[in-house]
């Protein structure tokens, strides 16, 4: 499965490439808002407040979907 994953992302580049491979360090982790938020100030955005899919302008896919506990 790493290998997949590492084969697609060789296939993009600058900020999606950013954003996936934060995403793959942080798998199976539960995050706070405000890490995401900083990480999203000096990197790259990786979600959106105001809707629980965030897809970025530069991609057709969506980048991620936030999930609130008791939501």
């Amino acid at each position: 499965m790493t290998h997949n994953l590492e084969e697609a992302l060789g296939k993009v580049s600058g900020t999606h490439r950013v954003a996936l491979h934060w995403f793959q360090e942080h798998q199976s982790e539960v995050v706070l808002w405000s890490v995401i938020q900083e990480f999203s100030k000096t990197q790259s955005r990786l979600a959106n407040l105001a809707k629980g899919i965030y897809k970025p302008e530069y991609t057709d896919y969506a980048l991620s979907v936030r999930v609130l506990q008791d939501g």
